[in-house]
């Protein structure tokens, strides 16, 4: 049964920009070069997912957008089981206490960061009824800014002019968001999906930072502690 019969009118997928190819030489479009070797089944089961559901979309007739989100941090996604997001969180929870702040030098490469609640616009838009060329489209979102671990410490540090957060070794297991020295390219994004441009570095992080203020509860100091 075509899945419109059901009441269905789109289906919106989250991808990643891991499946873009490592070492872009310019800014990532949703045409950039993508992966075609791999050292990680997530980035694999995105890449798959995306062509299971370009498939599935020209079958159906099923109008379909994924969505290609850069790392997410904020308040949320480590509860879905983001490694990223919860390492980055706990370092916000020890300023937040006054603690010092050891940033591990391995907890991202070079990245880019997008605050989680841009995602959520990005997911709603996709929802409801911006405009589709094709049965099967990608989008990035990200925020146009790449992140190194030194340029975190000085956001931190920014916000917190009283802690001490230095950058520290990190564990030789920790898992490491992909490496891109190039940011993602959001002309897209904010044609058809969302107007208004994503949080920078700094004012997603002091939006973070209030979300858990408003939070404020015990679970989140001991999540902190924990990490």
């Amino acid at each position: 049964m075509p899945c419109q019969g059901v009441g269905a009118g789109r289906l919106v997928v989250i991808s990643s920009w891991s499946v873009y190819a490592d070492d872009q030489k310019q800014a990532i479009t949703e045409e950039s070069p993508l992966k075609t070797r791999f050292t990680s089944y997530y980035t694999a089961s995105k890449l798959v997912l995306e062509h299971m559901l370009s498939a599935f979309a020209a079958d159906q007739q099923l109008p379909t957008i994924a969505l290609r989100p850069t790392v997410i941090y904020g308040y949320g996604p480590n509860l879905g089981g983001s490694v990223g997001s919860a390492a980055i969180e706990a370092q916000v929870l020890r300023a937040m206490r006054g603690d010092n702040v050891t940033v591990p030098d391995n907890i991202i490469s070079q990245t880019e960061l997008v605050y989680v609640e841009d995602v959520a616009d990005a997911v709603a838009a996709a929802a409801g009824d911006s405009p589709m060329n094709e049965l099967f489209m990608a989008y990035n979102v990200g925020s146009a800014e790449t992140t190194t671990v030194g340029q975190l410490v000085e956001t931190l540090a920014e916000i917190f002019p009283e802690a001490n957060v230095q950058v520290g070794r990190g564990l030789d297991y920790s898992v490491i968001p992909p490496r891109q020295s190039q940011p993602t390219e959001l002309t897209a994004m904010l044609r058809d999906l969302v107007r208004i441009p994503p949080r920078t570095r700094s004012a997603g992080f002091r939006a973070f930072v209030a979300e858990l203020q408003a939070a404020g509860n015990e679970n989140l100091e001991t999540l902190g502690e924990n990490k």
